[in-house]
């Protein structure tokens, strides 16, 4: 994973990457499509997952800034 990146940023694709590699990932879908938010808690949620997930590490949330965020202030309905 370290070979993707350089200072600090994402450096994909490069030349030697496989043309079957560059169609995965085109073809991925984003985060928002595979998690469809039902309510206010799962939209929170898929923020937070959002921002966990961010290629550029200038851009990804820091343990701190994720624990202060909503997500961990709201009530979660029990469905039990």
């Amino acid at each position: 994973a370290s070979k993707l990146f350089h200072n600090p940023k994402l450096d994909y694709p490069k030349a030697s990457t496989a043309k079957s590699s560059k169609r995965f990932v085109r073809n991925m879908k984003p985060l928002h499509k595979l998690i469809t938010p039902v309510d206010e808690v799962s939209k929170i949620l898929l923020d937070l997952i959002a921002r966990m997930l961010m290629y550029d590490p200038a851009m990804q949330i820091t343990a701190k800034e994720a624990l202060a965020r909503l997500y961990f202030k709201v009530a979660i309905p029990d469905d039990g």
